[in-house]
């Protein structure tokens, strides 16, 4: 019994001993563990933060590069209705003398004669060669444009209007700034063709005659477009050819 008293008291003294002479050791190394640990985990926690810096920046970047885009083409657009507002200042002091001078030169008639089965392409006036009028020469009404003479009599002509499939027209289209071809289509409406600068077109913008060619002078008012379901411009015409009844038959440019 005492043996056993002996040796349990001689393993005690011994374990106090190592605690006594190891406690440094683990001291060490317990705070190399730890210490490790925190500086893993502060990099750590700094490389995530920057990471996430980082993403926040390239975010703002692409919402600014957006932005300055919309910006840059907002401005494009203004620049553009700014030269279409010059050009149609010009033009405006033109159409003010093309009115004076229709005024002075017109001849007015009456529609007396229409085709049933051609109601909206062809109609015949009380007025022909003896009262002044010619071939391709110009019929207005207090609307807008109807068409061109195409055949003369000594006490009656003809017209073609601008909805007869043979009728093709170059105009402007004011607020966008458009070039096109005014296309009669034949039945009872009028296209644009070939449209040049059809970036700004919409619907319900002023359709007039550019003056080009050699028939019809410029800023003769047309109608207003619209665009049709098929995506395509159709012009809805101030003259309501069905139901004319008094016209101005006047010079074209020739």
């Amino acid at each position: 019994m005492r043996n056993k008293l002996l040796i349990y008291s001689i393993i005690a003294i011994i374990f106090i001993i190592a605690l006594v002479f190891l406690s440094p050791a683990l001291s060490s190394f317990r705070a190399n563990i730890f210490g490790n640990a925190e500086v893993l985990i502060d990099k750590t926690g700094k490389n995530t933060s920057s990471g996430f810096h980082s993403l926040l920046n390239i975010g703002n970047l692409d919402y600014e590069n957006q932005r300055l885009k919309s910006e840059n083409a907002r401005l494009k657009t203004e620049i553009e209705k700014l030269k279409i507002y010059k050009y149609d200042n010009e033009k405006l002091r033109s159409v003010l003398n093309l009115k004076k001078k229709i005024h002075e030169k017109s001849i007015p008639a009456e529609v007396c004669g229409r085709d049933i089965s051609d109601w909206f392409f062809r109609f015949e006036i009380n007025k022909g060669s003896k009262h002044g009028v010619k071939k391709n020469m110009i019929v207005i009404s207090d609307s807008g444009l109807v068409g061109q003479i195409v055949n003369v009599n000594s006490n009656t002509s003809f017209v073609r209007t601008i909805m007869h499939n043979q009728s093709l027209i170059p105009v402007y289209i004011v607020e966008s700034g458009a070039f096109a071809m005014l296309d009669g289509e034949g039945d009872k409406s009028c296209s644009l063709r070939y449209i040049y600068n059809s970036s700004l077109l919409e619907s319900g913008q002023l359709v007039v005659t550019s003056g080009l060619g050699d028939v019809y002078p410029e800023g003769l008012v047309i109608g207003t477009t619209l665009k049709s379901t098929n995506g395509e411009y159709i012009v809805e015409t101030f003259s309501d050819i069905k139901t004319i009844s008094k016209v101005l038959v006047v010079e074209n440019k020739k």
